[in-house]
């Protein structure tokens, strides 16, 4: 849940949300894994305002805790000003007390908010605000430990004490806090969003930056070794090029908020102190929402996406191409492992399955870097770059891959004919919008999504079951041939005009 209370000089109203379910109705918000809680702070500021444009101060509970207004409302006798903020024993905020013109005049600088530490906060809301900000402690006991959630309601799946990520958000407070003392000009100063990896994650920011009027971040840090992805993207966020090698997706390496530590000081004291940071890397079990990641980066840039035009399944592409070649032979082109874990490889003895009955339809099959394939038929080929992986894309008909940055940039930028295959990810974080050129693929178990890396937890093993079995993917395959291409192979009649295939 999600809940605030507008105030004006005669009278008080209240406002509970819940996380979008797909219904778009006026009490919901996009259910965003790359929004820090400061990000639906200012989203709540953006509805009451809507709602009761009288509100000349508005009390907003804590988004990462499950509140209702009605337990806010128990509160705010203990509220004693505005600005201020109430917190818990241990000095966990509960809830902010905030003068309207802060959402109105210094909307971005509220993301800096940690929404872990009060006192830090208040600080930060002083500066802001040019007001003493007083925190006052209820009687309510300490809501410490924050929970690990995977699984259960909405309003339960931030992750923030996983890996102290909460320790991410109270750098980024600290550190606005240092740049607003020593800076006059602090409201000149760039908000910059964190998130400088993978591939397929800074792609889909790209993307976002794109579609997005009023951005509340200008900049964005991205790995060095992806810089090429925004450029090609035309991602409307100035870049921030990070000297540090991207997050290795293994069990065991470091955490997030390790990284981001080790980012900052990499980065150097010259960034770090002329632009707010904002650490937008997930925040919630990204696989609980059911919007695209795409959808989520829109909301966490500043799009309130209350419209379900706005989404990626209801969005037309930008661009959309097909191969120049003839369609018979027909040229396929895969990928199907290397994407950073192993349970997110395709099954091996179902590629070579794959491989055999193509082949034997009298298809040319090309693989990204698997060479051992080749014995099944397939030609591997290298796609170290984004040029690369264009030109071997435009010598195939279909793109046939996994969850990961060719998939992606294959058809959304690219817009080419595509099956995606699915396995422990959950399809609508990441596919595209459905239709004659794109497809899913998958076999849609309960136990997706499971967040495993390396293992199957639900039948054991190094394979994830929910990944579709050959035979009915090489039928899906031949099928939108057939479709886009008016491919046929022998024993096929052709697509009839009219009616179904």
């Amino acid at each position: 849940m999600l809940a605030a209370i507008g105030i004006d000089a005669t009278r008080s109203e209240i406002f509970n949300f819940r996380y979008n379910a797909g219904a778009f109705s006026d009490d919901e918000i996009l259910d965003s894994a790359t929004s820090p809680p400061s990000r639906y702070i200012i989203e709540l500021g953006r509805r009451v305002l809507k709602a009761m444009p009288s509100a000349e101060m508005i009390l907003v509970g804590n988004p990462a805790l499950p509140l209702r207004a009605e337990q806010i409302l128990e509160w705010a006798s203990e509220i004693g000003a505005c600005p201020s903020i109430l917190g818990d024993a241990e000095g966990f905020p509960l809830v902010y007390c905030l003068p309207r013109r802060l959402f109105e005049q210094n909307e971005r600088f509220l993301l800096p908010l940690s929404t872990v530490v009060a006192a830090i906060d208040a600080r930060l809301i002083s500066l802001l605000s040019g007001q003493e900000t007083r925190c006052f402690a209820s009687g309510h006991p300490s809501v410490s430990p924050l929970p690990i959630p995977y699984g259960g309601d909405g309003g339960s799946q931030w992750i923030l004490s996983s890996h102290q990520r909460d320790l991410a958000l109270r750098l980024q407070c600290v550190n606005a806090i240092s740049i607003i003392e020593m800076n006059d000009r602090w409201r000149d100063v760039p908000t910059v969003n964190f998130h400088p990896n993978h591939a397929g994650d800074v792609l889909f920011w790209s993307l976002a930056s794109r579609d997005v009027e009023g951005m509340l971040y200008q900049r964005h840090i991205v790995c060095r070794d992806y810089m090429e992805i925004p450029r090609v993207c035309d991602s409307r966020l100035d870049l921030i090029s990070l000297s540090q090698a991207p997050l290795a997706r293994i069990e065991g390496q470091a955490s997030e908020t390790t990284y981001f530590i080790q980012a900052l000081k990499t980065l150097g004291e010259e960034i770090v102190q002329n632009n707010f940071i904002i650490f937008t890397r997930f925040l919630r079990n990204y696989g609980h929402s059911i919007f695209h990641l795409i959808d989520q980066a829109r909301f966490s840039l500043g799009d309130s996406m209350m419209e379900k035009k706005r989404t990626v399944q209801h969005h037309p592409l930008a661009v959309e191409s097909r191969c120049a070649f003839p369609a018979k032979p027909l040229r396929i082109l895969f990928h199907l492992s290397g994407t950073g874990w192993a349970l997110k490889s395709y099954p091996r003895h179902y590629c070579a399955t794959l491989c055999k009955i193509l082949v034997g339809f009298g298809c040319d099959l090309s693989v990204i870097g698997d060479p051992e394939l080749e014995t099944f038929g397939a030609s591997s080929v290298s796609c170290d770059d984004v040029e690369s992986l264009k030109r071997a894309v435009a010598a195939h008909h279909i793109f046939v891959g996994l969850d990961s940055f060719p998939h992606h940039f294959v058809r959304h930028v690219m817009g080419w004919p595509t099956i995606g295959l699915f396995g422990n990810t959950k399809t609508c974080n990441s596919d595209a919008a459905g239709g004659m050129t794109y497809r899913t693929a998958a076999n849609y178990l309960p136990c997706n999504p499971c967040g495993s890396l390396d293992r199957c937890l639900a039948f054991d093993g190094g394979e994830c079951q929910n990944y579709i079995e050959p035979e009915p993917l090489a039928a899906l395959i031949l099928d939108m041939a057939r479709d886009v291409y008016g491919f046929t192979v022998s024993g096929l009649s052709p697509k009839p005009e009219n009616g179904p295939w």
